[in-house]
């Protein structure tokens, strides 16, 4: 739908996250985007190992709410898998 709009969330997610962890990987974290820009649904796609991921998903937790969904998106809930890579 609206590449400006993914750029923008992810921007307010990472504002909430530290790629610097005691070890390096990469996960996928899926979760869903409600209407008005509530997070939910927050759960490990690809694991990258229980530090990696709780550091993930606390990001979405502490971030909770983004940008309300564009207009030009019709649906009511957006999924999004979101990639987190962790350096030392």
């Amino acid at each position: 739908c609206c590449p400006s709009y993914l750029a923008s969330i992810v921007s307010q997610i990472k504002r909430n996250w530290s790629d610097r962890q005691s070890v390096k990987g990469q996960n996928t974290i899926k979760f869903v985007v409600m209407r008005d820009g509530t997070i939910t649904g927050i759960e490990v796609d690809q694991s990258a190992g229980e530090l990696l991921d709780i550091s993930s998903a606390r990001a979405l937790r502490t971030t909770k709410q983004v940008t309300p969904l564009p207009r030009e998106f019709t649906g009511n809930t957006l999924t999004i898998y979101l990639i987190f890579e962790y350096t030392r």
